[in-house]
């Protein structure tokens, strides 16, 4: 057995059971996506942050994957839309978040989207004041 072949062998041993674990997995019952805070911690969260960033917002966009809201483009508005990712990345790290300052604009573009078997939860975040 060459040098080459005995790093194959040995590389193929040890990924082999990490490649059958992975499909394994990937045969499991995938479930739909859920917030990790009790109902207190989430009723909570919608009376503070959520509600803050809803009174700010200057224009919601219902899009088929989530939301786009406007909001005032300054300090305050950034350091909103920052502290909404941080918290919800921490309960629901399968919502993606995008922040855009366009050129010539006085708003700014706050974008949250989720799968497509997780909107009814970012509606009940994020919705119901378009």
């Amino acid at each position: 057995m060459t040098f080459i072949t005995r790093i194959l062998s040995l590389s193929v041993g040890m990924l082999l059971p990490a490649l059958i674990e992975a499909e394994e997995s990937g045969m499991k019952e995938v479930q739909t996506p859920t917030c990790s805070l009790d109902q207190k911690a989430l009723e909570e969260r919608k009376e503070t942050i959520l509600r803050h960033v809803k009174e700010k917002m200057t224009h919601v966009e219902r899009m088929s994957e989530g939301y786009r809201f406007r909001l005032p483009r300054n300090e305050e508005s950034l350091q909103l839309a920052t502290s909404v990712i941080l918290l919800e990345s921490q309960c629901c790290p399968f919502l993606d978040f995008h922040i855009a300052a366009l050129a010539g604009s006085d708003d700014i573009q706050f974008t949250i989207t989720a799968p497509s078997d997780a909107q009814d939860l970012i509606d009940d975040l994020f919705g119901g004041e378009e």
